[in-house]
């Protein structure tokens, strides 16, 4: 089955609906010197580092996400406790699967062929 996409521009109504804030960055459609289409960027609009205390200097914050939109363990772990399917495959790969670098690949395995999401409502 083939998912269908939403366009790049569909991006700022999906951020105000899902409480994502975009400060100081465009969305951008990037094209190469040939023309051809590379794809769509955030790029930063900002020129400057923000001033931390104490004489240092922080980053500038260009995007903010709410915590249920971050895969994280926590929201892993609860999706497994109403998803048996999901359980018994974390189960299968123990600790050696719980690092970041295998989450992604997991969940797709687990909901992408299955056409399912994962939710991001944590109920809190």
């Amino acid at each position: 089955m083939k998912r269908r996409l939403l366009s790049i521009d569909a991006l700022p109504a999906w951020a105000r609906i899902n409480n994502v804030a975009f400060h100081d960055v465009e969305i951008k459609t990037l094209k190469a010197e040939d023309g051809f289409d590379k794809g769509s960027a955030v790029v930063s609009t900002c020129k400057r580092l923000a001033k931390g205390g104490e004489g240092g200097s922080y980053p500038h914050i260009l995007i903010t996400v709410p915590p249920d939109l971050v895969l994280s363990r926590r929201l892993v772990e609860e999706c497994a406790l109403t998803d048996m399917h999901l359980k018994e495959v974390l189960d299968a790969i123990g600790e050696y699967g719980m690092v970041s670098t295998s989450l992604v690949p997991i969940l797709d395995l687990c909901y992408i062929p299955l056409d399912r999401c994962v939710p991001l409502q944590t109920g809190q």
